[in-house]
């Protein structure tokens, strides 16, 4: 259904739901149009089209609202429906609470002695190192020679992979296979790069426009392809 926002109505068209349920199918319509019956209601009937329909699912929950402006200053003058998933077939509503947190988090103590974590700090707390005491640590955090370690190849490139060309049928039956064909559907073996690398492509074979551009492709074997 469409949904649009009414001021005289209350109503906030965002806020809406866009389907309505559940229905069931009572009747086949023309046109892909179908009459529906509420479940909730028998005597509400109503006629919709295909592309509007969409199917019930078997379990059906709401997800918890996000506490936000929609929800706090949506309720400045009027509060949230005590039931506002009704058309969409669910009973019951638990309305968002904004979070409080406790006295204790709050207090930090002195605010110049705040500082965010170091990196060092936050590895201790996740994964820290095994030392074996406090002495080597700091020794080690406080040492300044750097030790340089390859980390990247630096020898000769590796050489090209060895490839190897696939085996060209006979032309008689490479012909007589497009010409069965009923899709024209083929493997070919495809270059790439500048060695004799090839990958397997699937391309549809043109034949009645290989035959009309060029009539001799069936004793060359040079046939239109699409990839």
């Amino acid at each position: 259904r469409s949904t649009q926002s009414d001021a005289r109505r209350g109503r906030v068209g965002k806020l809406l739901n866009a389907f309505t349920g559940p229905w069931r199918v009572i009747e086949i319509l023309a046109g892909s149009s179908y009459g529906l019956q509420h479940m909730h209601d028998p005597s509400r009937k109503e006629k919709k089209h295909a592309a509007d329909l969409s199917v019930y699912p078997e379990q059906l929950i709401p997800f918890q609202p996000l506490d936000g402006a929609d929800n706090r200053y949506g309720q400045l003058y009027k509060n949230i429906q005590s039931n506002p998933y009704h058309d969409a077939g669910i009973k019951g509503y638990e309305p968002s609470e904004p979070f409080k947190v406790a006295a204790n988090f709050v207090a930090i103590g002195d605010p110049e002695a705040f500082h965010f974590p170091s990196l060092s700090e936050l590895n201790d707390d996740e994964r820290p190192f095994p030392w074996t005491s406090d002495a080597e640590r700091d020794s080690f955090g406080a040492s300044t020679h750097i030790e340089a370690a390859t980390v990247m190849y630096t020898g000769p490139p590796p050489s090209p992979p060895v490839a190897i060309v696939p085996a060209i049928p006979p032309l008689a039956d490479l012909v007589a296979s497009i010409i069965q064909s009923s899709d024209r559907l083929f493997l070919i073996a495809h270059p790439i790069g500048t060695n004799d690398t090839r990958e397997w492509r699937l391309v549809r074979v043109v034949f009645d426009d290989s035959v009309r551009l060029q009539p001799s492709c069936l004793q060359s074997g040079r046939f239109l392809v699409e990839f």
